[in-house]
């Protein structure tokens, strides 16, 4: 089903990231959870009942449009408006709130580095790998596809950050006016071949955007890490094991 496609996806390891939330929460609450006539009524109140617990556990908590002060932090925003692929806002928020939106993204982005700049948070980047094509991520169900493209994207006409003028925020300013990227792109990559030009916009991509959607990958990683550290390899270092753990959680991408 398609609710049970979106599950899954967000629980996937192929470039899930924290970026991928909103549009799929949106999509589930306006789309996949209405109500069907020709569904039994059991299925429409089943739809009804978790299309509340999710509209609790995430717009009212992190995902309130409508009342963007409200809200615990601004994460979810960041991360989105990180993103290339749904960077707009468009169209899972509604149009007269996609300037506040992207606003209150450029201000929390703007706190982010402000602690990378302070405490030296920023990651190593990885090189690139000349040998292997670009990993893209698996194509969307039709469904999902066609509310992704069901209006033409409208871009602000001038940054609607209110910082000062910086370094930072010139470069918000050409990244929201760039097209966006198909939804089968890969944004690690694409951060990866842009930082040169996004440079301080990219230290916060590389933090933000490696916070996974979901929960079930590190459990995987957690669940590896037990069958590497067996009663039989009692005196591995940790070292050993963190790298074993690795090989074993990354081998599908030799």
């Amino acid at each position: 089903t398609p609710i049970t496609k979106q599950l899954f996806s967000l629980e996937g390891e192929h470039c899930v990231t924290l970026s991928t939330v909103m549009p799929k929460v949106s999509y589930l609450l306006n789309k996949a959870l209405e109500p069907v006539p020709s569904d039994a009524v059991c299925t429409n109140v089943a739809k009804m009942v978790f299309k509340e617990y999710v509209q609790h556990r995430y717009v009212e908590l992190y995902m309130d449009t409508d009342n963007l002060d409200a809200l615990s932090h601004g994460l979810l925003f960041a991360a989105t408006y990180l993103d290339p692929r749904f960077k707009s806002f468009e169209p899972f928020v509604h149009i007269s709130n996609r300037k506040a939106c992207i606003a209150f993204a450029e201000k929390t982005i703007n706190k982010y580095h402000n602690k990378i700049s302070q405490t030296n948070l920023e990651p190593e980047l990885a090189q690139p790998c000349t040998k292997k094509a670009k990993r893209k991520v698996p194509c969307e169900d039709e469904d999902f596809a066609s509310f992704m493209s069901a209006s033409q994207l409208n871009y602000p006409e001038e940054s609607t950050s209110t910082l000062n003028t910086s370094a930072l925020t010139k470069e918000m300013t050409r990244y929201i006016h760039i097209a966006t990227q198909p939804l089968n792109g890969n944004p690690l990559d694409w951060w990866r071949d842009e930082r040169k030009l996004f440079p301080e916009l990219a230290k916060v991509a590389r933090l933000v955007l490696a916070v996974p959607a979901s929960s079930p990958p590190t459990e995987r990683v957690s669940s590896k890490l037990g069958r590497v550290c067996a009663k039989e390899r009692a005196h591995m270092k940790p070292q050993m094991a963190d790298a074993l753990t690795f090989l074993a959680s990354n081998q599908r991408w030799k």
